[in-house]
C-alpha cells in the first residue's frame, strides 16, 4: 500500500511547474524525440524541450500542461493526424468530411474546441460501441469516440507522450511509436541466440533455454551448440 502510495505521489504530472524557462533551440537541433516527422517545428521544438527535461531531471514533475493541449499548433497537429484514420463516426454522427465541409470547417471547428478546453466546458461524449466480426464467427468489441474527442486525445498524446517517453527503457515495446510487436519478438529472437551462444548471461532465461541445447546446431546464424 505504501508503495503504490509512494507511485503515485511520484507521479510525472502534478498541477504547478513549467517548461517555459527552458531555452528554445536552434532549428537546426529540432529532432522529435519520438521519430515523428510529420508535426510542425514548433510542436516538435515543445516537445524535445519537455523530453530533455524529463530526461536530464528524473526526480521533475511537470505542470501547467494543460494549455499546451489547446494550443492551436498542436491541436492542427492533433488533427491532421486522426484525419489519416479511415473510421466510422462516433456516436453523434459527424465525420471528417461533415466538419470539413461546413460552414465554419475545419478551422471553426478547432476555434470553437480550442475555446472549449481553455475555458474547461469540454465533455467527452459516450464512445459508441461495435462488434467487428472474427474468422472464427465470433466478433470483438470496438470503441469509437467522436471525431472531436480523437482530436484531444491526440492532442494530449502529443503533449505527453515525449514526456513519459524519456521513462522507458529500451525493452519496452508496446504502444510506443516507431516499435511493434514483431521488434519484440525479434529482440527476443536476438537474446535468446546471445545467451544460448554464451555472449549474455540470464539465468531466468537460460533455465528456460537450456533443454533446446542438445538440439541446435546451426553454423548458418553463427551459433553453433554442441551435446
Amino acid at each position: 500500500m505504501c508503495f503504490v502510495q509512494q507511485r503515485y505521489f511520484e507521479t510525472r504530472l502534478i498541477e504547478m511547474s513549467t517548461t517555459e524557462d527552458e531555452a528554445d533551440p536552434g532549428t537546426a537541433e529540432i529532432v522529435d524525440p519520438c521519430g515523428r516527422t510529420d508535426l510542425p517545428l514548433k510542436v516538435s521544438r515543445l516537445r524535445m524541450k519537455l523530453n530533455q527535461k524529463a530526461k536530464q531531471e528524473p526526480q521533475f514533475r511537470f505542470y501547467a500542461l494543460y494549455d499546451r493541449i489547446y494550443r492551436m499548433d498542436v491541436l492542427q497537429s492533433a488533427w491532421r493526424r486522426v484525419r489519416k484514420t479511415k473510421t466510422a463516426p462516433g456516436v453523434d454522427g459527424v465525420t471528417f468530411v461533415n466538419i470539413e465541409v461546413s460552414e465554419e470547417g475545419v478551422e471553426g471547428f478547432l476555434e470553437q474546441l480550442q475555446e472549449d478546453l481553455r475555458n474547461k466546458s469540454y465533455k467527452p461524449e459516450a464512445v459508441r460501441r461495435v462488434q467487428i466480426p472474427k474468422p472464427d464467427g465470433r466478433t470483438r468489441p470496438l470503441g469509437i469516440p467522436t471525431v472531436r474527442d480523437r482530436v484531444v486525445q491526440m492532442a494530449a498524446l502529443l503533449v505527453l507522450e515525449p514526456i513519459f517517453e524519456a521513462d522507458f527503457r529500451d525493452s519496452s515495446f508496446g504502444f510506443r511509436p516507431g516499435r511493434s510487436a514483431h521488434d519484440a519478438l525479434d529482440a527476443i529472437r536476438v537474446t535468446a541466440f546471445q545467451i544460448l551462444a554464451g555472449r549474455e548471461k540470464n539465468t531466468f532465461i537460460v533455465g528456460i533455454l537450456e533443454p533446446f541445447k542438445g538440439r541446435v546446431y546451426d553454423s548458418e546464424i553463427g551459433i553453433p551448440m554442441k551435446r
